[in-house]
C-alpha cells in the first residue's frame, strides 16, 4: 500500500510525502504507483520550477518522496496552496477508486 501523508499547519498545507508501493500490479506496470508518482512529481516541479518557492525535497531509491515548504515565507506558502490542494484532491479521487492500495493521512501540526 502506498502511503500519502499531508501536513497542514495554520490552515495551510505545508508538506507531503509518498512512501511505499501500491502493489496493484507488478513493478513497472503498476498504474496506481505511476499515477501517484506522476502527480507528486508534477506538483513538486510546479512549486520548485514555476513558483520558485524555497522547499526541502527528499527522495530515496525505493520511491520515497517528501516535499516541505514549511520554512518558506507565508506569502509563498499561500501561492503554493492551489497546487498542494490540487494534489490532495487528486489523491483523494484516486483513493476512491483504489482504496485498498492508497493510505491517505492528513495531519494538523
Amino acid at each position: 500500500m502506498v502511503e500519502v501523508r499531508f501536513l497542514r499547519k495554520n490552515e495551510r498545507l505545508v508538506s507531503y510525502s509518498i512512501d511505499g508501493h501500491a502493489e496493484y500490479s507488478e513493478p513497472g506496470s503498476d498504474i496506481v504507483c505511476a499515477a501517484v508518482s506522476a502527480l507528486a512529481i508534477t506538483i513538486y516541479n510546479g512549486i520548485d520550477e514555476i513558483l520558485k518557492i524555497p522547499n526541502l525535497c527528499d527522495t530515496k531509491d525505493d520511491g520515497y518522496l517528501a516535499v516541505s515548504i514549511d520554512s518558506a515565507e507565508a506569502s509563498d506558502q499561500d501561492k503554493a496552496q492551489l497546487l498542494l490542494e490540487t494534489l490532495k484532491l487528486g489523491i483523494e479521487q484516486m483513493k476512491s477508486s483504489y482504496e485498498e492500495y492508497i493510505n491517505l493521512i492528513i495531519e494538523e501540526v
